[in-house]
């Protein structure tokens, strides 16, 4: 039978020694204390590298951090405590580190891809008032006043086009203090599809929405949530220009855990499989020279509101669905979903 727990198991040392993390006190390369999760790890294969190796990450300066030993990545933190140092230590598991490292892998990726796409925006304005530049220069004398001010009007335009990329950036940088309230976001997306209504009449564009939509409270600001719907519905129409088969948008809205989810599908043209994984990366179009920044901001704008945002390739079109998180029933009654 399992003898149950007292009082006097709950004392400091109690827990301490039967923590499942590795606790110890190190002096010079001299572990002086040890509890019982520390010193399985000592009776490993790399034990008697143990002490020396952490003792080698304190002098590199390292207090906390991961050490690989072996086959086993370690995860580890000091503590300065009088001439010797108390440390954690807790082995990580390999999956972990795996998708670690595919994370920052992603992350490497897609800054790559960013400032590849900022140097070439910014890239090709530059050589081409560096060109002018060096023309004017080589044939003041023999230009006429109004060949002069054609290309001082070349180095104008691309200036002003670098100064455009420099406000795109900055842009989506400053996201802002965004104003939460309580959304009841089937009768906020009625209110806005009366908005875009004639926008899509005029495009040819048949619109179908759920008749049925639930009633859902939401947290979201309404501003930044119009912004974000703008952005799609305009990217859902533009797909469809040139399109000769069915042009339709349909809307649905359904509750999903603890969020309302949105779903807009376009039976417009599919995301090429090389731009799909990439759509929400600064300067990624699928539009040709368009410069690719909504769909960005809007991503950063629905994770400022706590949601989400979604895109993929179905069968008959192109689907975006938007995550928003449930609001909390105030105090007094229930105005969640009905």
């Amino acid at each position: 039978m399992e003898k149950k727990s007292t009082f006097e198991d709950l004392t400091l040392e109690g827990v301490i020694s039967r923590a499942d993390l590795g606790i110890g006190v190190l002096r010079g390369e001299e572990i002086l204390y040890s509890n019982q999760a520390l010193q399985r790890i000592l009776q490993g294969e790399f034990g008697i590298r143990f002490p020396s190796i952490l003792y080698g990450a304190l002098q590199e300066g390292k207090v906390m951090g991961t050490e690989k030993i072996g086959r086993y990545t370690f995860g580890f933190w000091f503590e300065k405590v009088g001439d010797a140092w108390l440390f954690l230590v807790k082995p990580i598991p390999e999956e972990t580190v795996v998708f670690n490292l595919r994370r920052d892998k992603e992350i490497v990726d897609n800054l790559n891809r960013l400032f590849s796409a900022i140097r070439h925006e910014i890239g090709n304005p530059i050589n081409i008032v560096k060109m002018s530049i060096k023309v004017v220069k080589e044939h003041l004398d023999e230009f006429s006043e109004e060949k002069r001010k054609e290309y001082l009007g070349r180095i104008t335009k691309q200036v002003e086009a670098i100064e455009q990329v420099l406000n795109t950036i900055g842009n989506f940088m400053r996201v802002g203090t965004l104003n939460i309230t309580r959304v009841e976001i089937s009768s906020y997306l009625q209110d806005f599809l009366k908005e875009v209504e004639g926008e899509l009449v005029a495009r040819k564009v048949k619109l179908k929405v759920d008749d049925e939509m639930p009633k859902i409270w939401v947290e979201a600001d309404p501003y930044a949530l119009k912004q974000v719907l703008r952005n799609i519905f305009k990217n859902s129409v533009e797909a469809m220009d040139g399109y000769k088969g069915k042009r339709r948008i349909e809307v649905s809205l359904e509750r999903v855990g603890d969020y309302a989810r949105l779903s807009i599908n376009n039976t417009g043209k599919k995301i090429p499989s090389d731009l799909i994984n990439k759509l929400f990366i600064p300067f990624t179009s699928t539009k040709g020279k368009k410069r690719g920044m909504g769909l960005a901001i809007s991503k950063r704008l629905m994770l400022a509101m706590n949601g989400e945002l979604e895109i993929s390739n179905e069968i008959d079109g192109v689907e975006t669905r938007i995550y928003l998180p449930i609001a909390k029933v105030h105090s007094g009654g229930n105005d969640e979903t009905q």
